[in-house]
């Protein structure tokens, strides 16, 4: 590892933090992909239409080349929700708790303490940030295979960054009447 990387933190790169603009970002720059991608797939299918082969087979070709892009498109929504939870969790320490050289151990520590400091949430939310929390984690440590990826789509995205959003706008509103 080179020595620039080592002990890196948030201090060695970030200049204005994050926020929820920053799930917008990440959100649009894995759309922009998906289409390129999709654009690519268009074109390699014309040629593959134009190859002299039995039909049959033409549709098999196509079939696999459509499938692979599909699981890399997979595993592009699988790296959104992955920056996007660590985005939040980041959103958590730094603009909600403010405590920057506190540790937390994991999102649950960082939700318990929110509570604590008087920050609405809903049972109901907890258990689902949990859950998202736990499908990014089981993304992270035990990685779905290449070809069988995680099924998560454009709209299981847009639902987290909804609920984070709403949250982050519900809590800085808080902030402001507090």
């Amino acid at each position: 590892m080179r020595d620039e990387l080592k002990g890196m933190s948030e201090k060695d790169y970030w200049c204005y933090g994050v926020d929820e603009s920053s799930l917008d970002h990440c959100f649009s720059m894995v759309i922009k992909i998906i289409e390129n991608q999709n654009s690519v797939l268009e074109m390699e299918i014309k040629k593959i239409k134009m190859r002299e082969e039995l039909p049959s087979v033409i549709d098999e070709i196509i079939s696999d080349v459509a499938h692979y892009t599909w699981c890399d498109a997979q595993v592009l929504w699988q790296l959104a929700l992955w920056r996007c939870q660590g985005i939040f969790e980041a959103m958590i320490k730094y603009s909600f708790l403010k405590k920057p050289n506190h540790y937390f151990n994991g999102l649950v520590s960082k939700l318990d303490d929110l509570r604590k400091e008087g920050f609405i949430l809903s049972d109901e939310e907890f258990e689902t940030i949990k859950a998202w929390g736990n499908l990014r984690n089981a993304i992270s440590h035990a990685p779905p295979e290449e070809y069988r990826p995680a099924q998560i789509m454009e709209s299981d995205l847009v639902e987290y960054i909804e609920l984070v959003k709403g949250l982050c706008a519900r809590w800085r509103n808080q902030i402001v009447k507090a």
